[in-house]
C-alpha cells in the first residue's frame, strides 16, 4: 500500500470514530441511517472499523478504499 492509499485509510479511519466515514466514500443515505441508528446498534459500526483496518470496504462506485 503506498503513501496516499495509507493516507485514505487512515482519513477514513479517522472520520470512522464519529460516524463520518460513509459521507467521505460517497454514500450519504447509509450514513444518515448509521448516524440514526447509532451504527445500528454498533454492530454496523464495528464491521465498517474491520473493512476499513483491513481495506475491504468500498465507495459509492463499489471501489476498494485502496483503489480510489
Amino acid at each position: 500500500m503506498n503513501f496516499m492509499n495509507k493516507k485514505k485509510q487512515i482519513t477514513c479511519a479517522i472520520l470512522w470514530i464519529f460516524m463520518l466515514h460513509r459521507f467521505y466514500l460517497g454514500k450519504p443515505i447509509t450514513a444518515i441511517l448509521q448516524f440514526l441508528t447509532a451504527g445500528g446498534l454498533l454492530i454496523w459500526w464495528c464491521i465498517d472499523g474491520y473493512k476499513i483496518y483491513k481495506c475491504e470496504i468500498t465507495d459509492s462506485n463499489g471501489n476498494l478504499l485502496e483503489e480510489h
